[in-house]
């Protein structure tokens, strides 16, 4: 078989397409979710689109409804009203929609009793994330990036974050009982997060 070097002008035009597409996906998201601050877009957001096209509900792009489920089934027009600000608190999982209650519980019997489950099967890097976030969390005592979440009549429904929060609980002991394990004391119970409402 016989390998052909790449002339490095063509590694060059390639880059400056792939930069463009990204501006203009970023231009796009922004246009329709204006008062998203970066931060929420760069870590949430925009991590899809790069993968799976922008605008939401491209069925070309998104054939397996992969956006319905990162939008937490609400639509664009939902999202684009949301307004968002920072906020320390100390939450509990009780604190969450049911469903997130689940989503967090899930997460912690996947990733630290091993349990065979929607989040062990669907996510395929599930354990490296969460004991990679374990990890920052016991060095740092915070969230390497802040969790988005918007209040819903009370709740919180979980925008983004939903690996970071699982961690957070099991090192705050939440899952105490269910495994002999001592989690780590050294995370902040007050965090801070990203509210939308």
């Amino acid at each position: 078989m016989q390998i052909r070097a790449t002339a490095p002008g063509k590694i060059k035009l390639f880059r400056k397409g792939r930069e463009k597409i990204i501006r203009n996906i970023l231009k796009k998201i922004k246009r329709d979710l204006p008062k998203f601050p970066d931060d929420i877009i760069d870590q949430w957001v925009f991590q899809y689109a790069k993968d799976i096209g922008w605008p939401p509900g491209n069925i070309m792009y998104d054939p397996e409804k992969r956006w319905s489920a990162i939008l937490r089934g609400k639509d664009l027009d939902y999202w684009a009203k949301i307004e968002w600000r920072k906020e320390k608190k100390t939450l509990t999982p009780t604190d969450f929609v049911h469903s997130d209650q689940n989503i967090i519980a899930g997460l912690m019997m996947a990733n630290v009793l091993g349990s065979h489950n929607i989040y062990s099967h669907t996510v395929p890097d599930t354990k490296e994330r969460f004991d990679r976030l374990c990890e920052y969390m016991v060095e740092n005592g915070s969230f390497p990036r802040i969790v988005a979440l918007v209040n819903v009549t009370g709740k919180y429904l979980i925008a983004d974050g939903c690996h970071r929060l699982a961690a957070y609980f099991y090192l705050l002991g939440y899952l105490r009982g269910a495994t002999d394990e001592v989690p780590s004391l050294n995370v902040a119970k007050e965090q801070e997060y990203w509210i939308g409402k």
